[in-house]
């Protein structure tokens, strides 16, 4: 006797930010996948109107999120230190008062400017 299974995973990435569905069906495996563009650059007066492209939210070298800078969606990349202790293996993000107080040198070329956005700096990476 033959016992036919199919398999639906979803795996949702990111609220808004998109889906992907794989389908298994008598051992074929059948992918679907939408790419989510997300609205960089468009207008906007909150954090809550941006959406980070899916490109960003893929990648592994920083926690990309989207936020309303001078009334335009950007990707922004928070910046990190490191505790001093050896002993203690954990970062903490940088808090600012003004965008002065944030150096994105260790962004490298990724970095298109330094902003303190909402008292934590970040590094502006996609406009």
């Amino acid at each position: 006797m033959k016992y036919f299974l199919s398999i639906v995973f979803i795996i949702l990435f990111a609220s808004g930010c998109g889906q992907k569905i794989v389908v298994v069906d008598d051992g074929q495996e059948i992918q679907v996948q939408e790419r989510y563009e997300g609205n960089v650059g468009d207008y906007c007066e909150s954090n809550d109107e941006c959406r980070t492209p899916f490109d960003y939210l893929i990648r592994s070298n920083c926690p990309f999120v989207s936020a309303c800078i001078e009334n335009t969606c950007k990707v922004v990349c928070p910046l990190f230190y490191h505790d001093l202790n050896p002993e203690i293996s954990q970062s903490h993000i940088t808090m600012c008062k003004e965008d002065d107080d944030c150096d994105c040198s260790e962004r490298g070329e990724l970095s298109l400017g330094c902003k303190c956005l909402d008292d934590k700096c970040v590094s502006v990476e996609g406009e």
